[in-house]
């Protein structure tokens, strides 16, 4: 028998409880397909394209059909995300020291999480593109998600000093 926690209700602890059901459901430690859309938004800057051409980011569009495959076990989740008209986007996830380390093309992301009236928000606090640390002031990247209605909905936003907006998404899975 696997006694390990699965990797969401381990950074959360007790807080993992106060997540709305879709939330829960998502991230309970097993792997999935959901279905939904989004509306995406990239800069529109040189510096903008170039960034989300790098991380393989989806192009901007409103109300894209989306498919989300996530593969999770205990200490990690891998999460492919189509976007309609867009290569596959490739993500990994695990827990380190408390924080929730993303890794994304060129990009490795370190997450504070918070629990906050059944949301889950996620703020970047460390950032490395290439292996070379960014400081802190040099980038704002935020995401928040909740559920309501069987449906999982999130929003994430990513900014650089110079650069204004990298990428913005918003929308909803059905997780029923």
């Amino acid at each position: 028998m696997n006694s390990e926690v699965a990797m969401f209700p381990g950074l959360l602890g007790h807080d993992f409880e106060a997540l709305d059901a879709p939330l829960q459901r998502v991230h309970r430690g097993s792997s999935g397909v959901y279905h939904g859309w989004a509306t995406v938004e990239r800069g529109d800057g040189w510096l903008a394209r170039l960034g989300c051409r790098l991380a393989g980011l989806p192009r901007s569009a409103h109300d894209l059909p989306l498919r989300v495959e996530l593969q999770a076990d205990a200490r990690r989740e891998a999460w492919t995300r189509w976007f309609e008209g867009s290569p596959a986007m490739h993500s990994r996830l695990e827990a380190k020291g408390g924080q929730l380390v993303e890794r994304l093309g060129p990009a490795v992301a370190r997450f504070a999480l918070r629990v906050a009236g059944g949301a889950l928000h996620w703020e970047a606090v460390r950032l490395q593109v290439l292996g070379i640390p960014l400081p802190r002031s040099a980038f704002d990247m935020r995401a928040q998600v909740h559920g309501a209605d069987g449906l999982y909905h999130f929003a994430i936003d990513a900014r650089f000093r110079g650069v204004g907006t990298l990428i913005r998404y918003e929308g909803v899975l059905y997780v029923h």
